[in-house]
Parts: C-alpha cells; sequence; structure tokens
C-alpha cells in the first residue's frame, strides 16, 4: 500500500551546524555560492537520508518528504499523524489464511529497520513492509509460500484493524477505499489494489469491509508463489461535477495562487453562463469550463462556466487562462460574425470562426464580463485556439487566419495566405475591454500558423507577449537568424513582442540550437520575466538530461524544450532539456509551464506503467499513458526533480496533455482518462466513461524547500535534516542525528553560504553572517545521537533564504568536533 501522503498542511525537519567556541576559532572567509555539482550530487542521499527509518518510542518512526505526515511503527502495526491536520489513521494486520484455517497474528517475530526500509515478520512465510520513497510511503506484504488449508474456490484472506476515527468506505468495485473526516471529505486514499506473483501475472483481489475494519479478499488458485499485495494511494484527483463519457475534462488547465480553470470542450450541456443545468447532453461538443478552489489541502468546485450563446459544436473550454479574479475561456468552434469586443453573439454565419469569454469573480461568484472577437472574424480562423492573461491584458491565438498582412497593425482583410496565423490583444480599462492590436509575424507565410501559442507575462508598459508558429520553415538557428530561409519545412519559430513607447514591437526572432525540419519548435510555450520556455514536440534527439548532444536524431518525435533568458539586454538560450528517457514517439513538450525557476514539461504519448512519483520509467507496456517531467532551476543549472504519472496509469489516458504551475502546485490534464466519478477525490479505476477526462495534482512546493549541500564529518556521521517544506504559518522541526553519544550540539543559521575547510571538517556557513548574532547560536539537546528543535515561521519570513550547520563533540576526531552537511533553506509562502 503506497501512502502518497502529500496533503498542504506542512512542516519541516532539518539539521544545522554550530561550533563549540565560535568568538574564538578561526573563521575561514565566505567562499562563492555552494557548486552547483557538489549540491546534485548530494541531493538525493540527502533526501533518502531523510526518510530513513529512526528509533522512537516503542519502536519506529519514518517522516515523509512528501507531506506534513510521520508513520510510527510499534511493533504491532502502522499510525499515521500530521503535524497539523486533527485526524490520525492506521492499519495492523490480525490474521491471514484461508476460511476456516486463518492465523491469528499477535506479535510478529521480529521488526526490522534498514534504511528507508521496516518490516513486520509475522512468520516464516509472511512479511509486511513499509518503504518510505520520495513519492511516499508504500505498503505491501509478501507470501513466500501458499497458507495451509485452502479449499477448491476459496480466496485468501488477509484482516486488517483499522486505527483512529476516519471513517471506512469501500468502492462498489472493491478495489479502493476512502477514509474520510467526519465532514465526509477524504483524508486518505486507497486506490489501484495490485497482487502479482513470482511471474509477474496479476491476480484478482478486492476489499471488503470486515470485522475490525477491512478485509483483502485474493483469488490466487493459480498463483506461483511468492504473491506480492501492493495497494497504492492516490494523489490529489479532479473530475468534472457532469462527468460524462466524451467530455475531454483537462483538454486545458490553468492555476493562479489557489484557484485552478479546467476546460472540457466537448461538455454537452445547453447551460448559460455561470452556473446553469449541467445535467442535460442537448449540446453535443458545446464545452464547459470548471473553476476549482483550494484551502490548505481541499479542494472544491467554486463553479461551473459555460458561454452566454452556447451552441453544439462550439468546444467552450479548448482553451483556458486565469490571472487572480479573472478567468479567459476559449471556444474555437463558436460561429458568429461579430468583431471586437461585445458583438453580436447570435449570428452563426461564419463556422469555427471562434470567440473568447472574459469572466470576473468578485467574492466567491463568477460572472461573464465580455465576449472576444477578432477584429477581421473569418470562418475556420480558430480564434480562441490558446489565450492567455496577465493583469489588464489576453491575447488570443487564431492559428487558422489567412490574412497577409505583416507586423502590428496591418491589413487583415486580404485572406490569400491561408493558415499563416494571427494574435490579437486586448486591454481592460476598469471593466471595460477594448481592443484588439493585431499582430501578425514579420515575414508570414502560408501554414506557419503563428498564434498556435501564446503566452503574456508582466503588467502596463512592462508587458511581452510570445507567440509560437510551430509550421514556420526558417532553417535559421538560435536568436535573430533570417526569417526568409525556408529550408526546413515545419520546423518551427517563436515570436517575442514587447511595448515601447504605448505600442507593440517585435523584439526578438527565436529558433533553437538544433533547428530542423518536422521539429514544431513552437509546438508549448510559455514566458515568465526574464525568462522563457519553447517546446518542439516532434524534435528527434536520442539523448537524455540537460544541455546533451542534440546531433543523433534517431529517436522521431522524441520532443525537447528550450529555455531562453535576458542576459545584459540580449536574449540567448539557456539550456537545452531533454527528459530523462527520451524516446520516439514521446512528444516531450506536448505542454509546458514556467514558474520562475520551475519547469514542467507534458509528455502525451510517454508510455510507462509506473504510478506516482520518480517511479520505473523503463516499464514502457501501458501505451500512451503520458508522462509530466518536472525540472528545477538551482544556481543557474537546470535539473529535473521529477518524473511524474497518475496514480491509475491506463492506455491512452493522455497525462500531460496540458500542465500548470503555480507556486509549487502542478496540475496535469488526462483528457482521455475513462473514470466516471464525478468531483474531487473519486474513484479512478471504474473506467466506464470513456474519454471524459481528469486532473492530477501534485503539491511540488518547487519555489522553495531544503537542498542540501558539502560534506559531513565525524567519526560517526552527522547528519542535518529538513524532511518536509517550510511553510509560512507553520512550523519548522530541525532534525539532528547520527552524532556521536550524548550532549548539546550548537546550531548555526546564516544568511550565505561557505564552503572552506575547518577542523577536521568543512565550514558551510558563512558566521559573518550569523542571524542569530555574533558568536550566537541555538542549543539542541541530543540524546542517543538525535535532536531537534522546533521553531514557527511567521509570514514576514516568506521567500527568505537561509543556511545552517550544525556541530557535536566527537572524540573520535582529532579536533573533537563533527559536523553536519550543509542546508540551503527557502521559505514558502
Amino acid at each position: 500500500m503506497r501512502l502518497d501522503l502529500s496533503f498542504a498542511a506542512l512542516s519541516f525537519a532539518s539539521l544545522c551546524f554550530a561550533l563549540p567556541n565560535p568568538e574564538t576559532a578561526p573563521i575561514a572567509p565566505a567562499t562563492a555560492p555552494v557548486p552547483q555539482s557538489d549540491r546534485a550530487g548530494l541531493r538525493e542521499a540527502f533526501e533518502a537520508a531523510a526518510r530513513t527509518a529512526r528509533p522512537a518510542a516503542h519502536g519506529y518512526a519514518m517522516r515523509s518528504t512528501a507531506s506534513p505526515l510521520v508513520a510510527h511503527f510499534d511493533g504491532r502495526g502502522m499510525s499515521v499523524v500530521s503535524d497539523q491536520a486533527t485526524w490520525d489513521w492506521g492499519l495492523e494486520l490480525t490474521s491471514y489464511g484461508f476460511p476456516g484455517s486463518e492465523l491469528a497474528v499477535d506479535q510478529p517475530l521480529a521488526m526490522q529497520a534498514a534504511g528507508s526500509r521496516l518490516a513486520y515478520h509475522w512468520g516464516a512465510d509472511l512479511e509486511e513492509w513499509y518503504v518510505n520513497q520520495a513519492r511516499g510511503l508504500e505498503h505491501g506484504f509478501t507470501l513466500s509460500a501458499r497458507p495451509d488449508g485452502a479449499d477448491p474456490g476459496e480466496s485468501l484472506l488477509l484482516d486488517l484493524r483499522v486505527r483512529g476515527e476516519l471513517a471506512t468506505h469501500v468502492s462498489a468495485n472493491g478495489r479502493d477505499v476512502n477514509f474520510n473526516l467526519p465532514t465526509g471529505e477524504v483524508a486518505i486514499s486507497y486506490a489501484g489494489l495490485i497482487v502479482f506473483d513470482a511471474t509477474g501475472a496479476e491476480f484478482d483481489a478486492r476489499f471488503t469491509s470486515g470485522d475490525d475494519g477491512l478485509q483483502l479478499v485474493i483469488d490466487e488458485a493459480a498463483a506461483t508463489y511468492p504473491l506480492t499485495i501492493d495497494p497504492i494511494v492516490q494523489q490529489e484527483y479532479l473530475k468534472a461535477s457532469n462527468a460524462d463519457a466524451g467530455d475531454y475534462f483537462g483538454y486545458s488547465v490553468a492555476m493562479s495562487g489557489n484557484t485552478a480553470v479546467i476546460g472540457a470542450p466537448r461538455e454537452a450541456s445547453n447551460a448559460v453562463g455561470v452556473g446553469g443545468n449541467q445535467a442535460n447532453n442537448m449540446a453535443p461538443d458545446a464545452g464547459a469550463a470548471y473553476v476549482f478552489v483550494r484551502n490548505g489541502s481541499t479542494w472544491t468546485q467554486q463553479a461551473y462556466l459555460k458561454a452566454s450563446n452556447p451552441n453544439a459544436n462550439d468546444w467552450f473550454g479548448y482553451s483556458v487562462a486565469i490571472d487572480g479574479d479573472t478567468i479567459a475561456v476559449g471556444a474555437i468552434g463558436e460561429s458568429s460574425s461579430a468583431t471586437g469586443v461585445g458583438g453580436n453573439q447570435l449570428s452563426n454565419s461564419l463556422p469555427s470562426a471562434g470567440a473568447v469569454y472574459v469572466f470576473q469573480r468578485t467574492g466567491t461568484t463568477w460572472s461573464n464580463q465580455a465576449y472576444l472577437k477578432a477584429s477581421n472574424t473569418g470562418d475556420n480562423d480558430s480564434f480562441g485556439e490558446v489565450v492567455a492573461i496577465s493583469g489588464d491584458r489576453i491575447v488570443v491565438g487564431a492559428y487558422r487566419e489567412d490574412s497577409n498582412a505583416s507586423g502590428v497593425g496591418g491589413d487583415g482583410s486580404d485572406n490569400s495566405m491561408p493558415g499563416a496565423g494571427a494574435a490579437y490583444v486586448f486591454t481592460r480599462t476598469g471593466s471595460t475591454w477594448t481592443g484588439p492590436v493585431y499582430l501578425k509575424a514579420a515575414h508570414p507565410n502560408a501554414d506557419d500558423e503563428f498564434g498556435g501559442q501564446v503566452a503574456i507575462d508582466g503588467v502596463g508598459a512592462a508587458t511581452r507577449v510570445l507567440i509560437g508558429a510551430k509550421g514556420e520553415s526558417s532553417g535559421a538557428v538560435g536568436v535573430g537568424g533570417n526569417q526568409l530561409d525556408n529550408s526546413a519545412p515545419d520546423a518551427g519559430a517563436a515570436y517575442l513582442f514587447e511595448l515601447v513607447g504605448g505600442s507593440w514591437v517585435q523584439a526578438a526572432y527565436l529558433k533553437p540550437s538544433n533547428t530542423d525540419a518536422g521539429d514544431v519548435f513552437g509546438w508549448s510555450l510559455d514566458l515568465d520575466g526574464d525568462r522563457l520556455v519553447v517546446c518542439s514536440a516532434g524534435e528527434d534527439s536520442v539523448n537524455p538530461g540537460i544541455n546533451p548532444d542534440q546531433s543523433d536524431n534517431s529517436q522521431t518525435t522524441a520532443g525537447a524544450a528550450y529555455v531562453f533568458a535576458k542576459v545584459g539586454g540580449v536574449w540567448i538560450q539557456e539550456a537545452y532539456i531533454k527528459s530523462s528517457k527520451p524516446l520516439a514517439g514521446d512528444q516531450f513538450g506536448e505542454s509546458v509551464a514556467l514558474d520562475g525557476n520551475d519547469l514542467a514539461v507534458g509528455a502525451i504519448a510517454e508510455d510507462g506503467a509506473s504510478a506516482g512519483i520518480n517511479g520505473n520509467q523503463y516499464d514502457l507496456t501501458t501505451k500512451s499513458s503520458g508522462a509530466t517531467y518536472v525540472f528545477e532551476r538551482i544556481g543557474g543549472v537546470w535539473a529535473q526533480i521529477a518524473y511524474v504519472k497518475s496514480s491509475d496509469v491506463d492506455f491512452l489516458d493522455f497525462a500531460g496533455s496540458s500542465v500548470a504551475l503555480s507556486d509549487g502546485v502542478l496540475l496535469v490534464g488526462s483528457f482521455r482518462e475513462d473514470s466516471a466519478s464525478q468531483g474531487v477525490g473519486g474513484d479512478p479505476t471504474n473506467n466506464s466513461a470513456s474519454d471524459s477526462g481528469a486532473v492530477f495534482v501534485y503539491d511540488l512546493a518547487a519555489n522553495c524547500g531544503v537542498t542540501a549541500y558539502g560534506p559531513s564529518s565525524g567519526g560517526n556521521v552527522a547528519d542535518l535534516a529538513l524532511p518536509l517544506t517550510p511553510n509560512v504559518g507553520g512550523k519548522a522541526t530541525l532534525e539532528l542525528w547520527n552524532f556521536s553519544g550524548n550532549g548539546v550540539a550548537l546550531l548555526f543559521i546564516s544568511t550565505e553560504p561557505s564552503f572552506a575547510p575547518l577542523f577536521d571538517g568543512t565550514l558551510l556557513i558563512n558566521l559573518n553572517k550569523n542571524v542569530l548574532g555574533p558568536g550566537g547560536y541555538v542549543p539542541v539537546s541530543v540524546m542517543a545521537g538525535t535532536g531537534d528543535v522546533t521553531f514557527g515561521l511567521p509570514p514576514s519570513l516568506a521567500g527568505l533564504t537561509f543556511y545552517c550547520q550544525a556541530a557535536m563533540a566527537d572524540p573520535l576526531l582529532p579536533s573533537g568536533f563533527a559536523f553536519t552537511n550543509g542546508l540551503e533553506v527557502t521559505v514558502c509562502n
């Protein structure tokens, strides 16, 4: 049973450094920041150490690095408690075997802890095990031999007592269990029970309600032992409130703060505006959008949005965007002949001209604010294919627009260049929208599909717009190349526009470092400040990682992402990014989101079969299940930090078809997911609503958190850890462990790192920047080699980065002192 303990109530734990006599000790000067290579090399080891089982009262404890939860093992079972939640929950095995011959268990023969794995040995043939992984706590059973007493047709039974006050609810298919709060909200869910034998064959299994809580029923008659039983606890999981087959919920996603908007362009109700009747399917493919809000760890649907003029085949929700209290929704199939802002919505004379609808929130209530059309509305232009919003500006793409105009504000009436494409910028003053400003490529060509992707960032005069043209054919390379060279069909390009003196100008023409025909550079893109990312879902290079060799094009449409940064007033390519496992057809770059130093890239056709975060990337048995790769920029260097899969991986789900990032929260759309569940936290395994769609939520806390760096030193290696995310409003527990003996450790906190030899170890903080004042430190009582100190994180610390290290007497070293590793800590909002 894998417990993905990733709830929003957060605390953190860490270990830090201090010297026995800081006022007299020789202090080395601060050096440059800790090398990225050193940090990267130690990150994995640090995180693994933070998940280690540690001695605790009556047994052991494991702290999750994915959530604010701690699992306690008392020699009989497991109990889970939260630093901030008011509930606790747990399980313990009471018996196993076949009906009439079940073996009661009371005390295990042994309880063994090694690293991040703990096991109960209930007999010669049964092991119950727990592994504390990056994605959560996995719990399972392994039966090495078939128990005695089986009669033909009987099923193997495991009886589990449920601890705590959460109510147990078993799903109709028996594969999933929800443990609910008194309010009815789901606190923990088991989803996707898996039982397999020594050959890898899977066997039918189900949960039922038992005398003490749960019973596992396993039909294993043909199994080759050993047999492994492994239910999976899912991540947060969002569905439409009226989920139906073919709705494509999750085709588009966007997020701002704690509000998400999700498009379902094939939803079929004929409701109008906000909060209409969701139940009737009288307008096929009219489309809808759904607004969800997050309060702590709880997600709820806040609104159901429809067009003000819904019609069949409008595909409202094909694109969505949000900034604060404003949402824009594109409907590429809308057919009115209106132009500009607020025109006649009832004239359906131009099929698939497209429209965009703007909604505004006041308090918790959404209302329709504006109806936007192109300035040169034409049939099949697909205005609203993409939409983006920043402050009081909205940019809309129309990739099939046909005019031969160029630059800004040209004549859009000459439709002699089919599929050249265009983009339109609208501006709001007060509550009134005006425009649009009409943007074209400087040198348009037919089928360039300029406007196939758009992004916008900034406010007022500092606003930038990024526009993709995936069909552009220049063979230019890099920034500012020859736009007239059409030697590489469908190579793709991106165009950056900026406001200069109140007017829009093209500021940069962007191409990748390895331009090639068919790469479709500009397939997806995003923009954040002085950094932007453009993806080529059709790029073919075989090599993984950051800035690898680009020359081997043996993996067709594996995909790539390119990060550009403005340095010294000039845009340069900062990184060429591939997935950790680029394979033909993955389409890495189908979707992308950039938020500060965090980057998420969707690979819609990736075939991995593993579930959750950082699972096995090489089991490729689930065709086009889809994946998302998360990267982080630390010290100027990009690195992949997560390989993200849904909690219920299935064929052709296309997870990663859309992605959104906001303050460390990742949304992943899976528009062909098939579950019939509705709302938040339902059953993802009931595949009775084909292509209904879903969105999976992951709390990455990627803009903040903890990075270990530098070596520890000591006769018995001393460690410093901060396994949970440091969120304002919570508490931070800095944990010291693996010191030699008992005593008092000294903890120092600094605003700068260092990297200089000192005594028998390395000083990793600058004591001249000690936040505790000259010679200041925090004493930490250490017993049996471990200790901790807890302090609050007020809002004033949001975004603060500090560095810490600790030391304690160690008679095994000549200097007499053991040092921990260092920690870089950035406090989260």
